[in-house]
């Protein structure tokens, strides 16, 4: 067999096909790139209706849930001992501890709120398959959600607050 026909016979490279791992990676790598698009992104805010169903909190739960639910068995305690885990854990029980000792608890409360869901985001990442094929995946979703937004921006001629 030729070159050429090793590259575009799909039967013969065990990397392109299809199988069950490779589509849980897919799944978790476009929650994590939809989660990476509402949170650090702020895609949501092009249409401004779309915050009545409050996307931050709804990708990242939803999503996490969704990646806890569709992972293999084991996923969960194998999350619990990762000590990025653990530290972000005890980092969102100090911060929850915190808030009825601080100077404004209103405002805390309200930093806390926007905590949780980019630890949710962490965590999704760490359940995440770790390859660099999946690293790549992300990171390329990343910079095109960046790009499209930075373009309907551009487009729409329009300045969003905190950039």
């Amino acid at each position: 067999m030729t070159a050429p026909a090793q590259v575009f016979d799909y039967k013969t490279a065990p990397r392109l096909a299809l199988d069950r791992t490779s589509k849980r990676d897919r799944l978790a790598v476009v929650i994590i790139v939809a989660m990476l698009a509402v949170l650090a992104v702020r895609l949501h805010e092009l249409i401004p209706r779309l915050g009545l169903f409050r996307p931050a909190v709804t990708v990242s739960v939803g999503g996490l849930a969704i990646l806890l639910y569709r992972s293999e068995r084991g996923t969960l305690g194998r999350l619990l001992r990762d000590p990025a885990a653990r530290l972000l854990i005890l980092y969102f029980g100090w911060a929850c501890f915190g808030v009825p000792f601080a100077l404004w608890p209103r405002g805390a409360l309200g930093m806390l709120r926007l905590l949780y869901p980019a630890i949710l985001l962490v965590l999704a990442i760490l359940i995440c398959p770790r390859s660099w094929d999946n690293f790549d995946r992300v990171l390329s979703g990343y910079v095109v959600a960046v790009a499209s937004f930075a373009l309907a921006l551009v487009v729409s001629g329009r300045v969003v607050e905190g950039f």
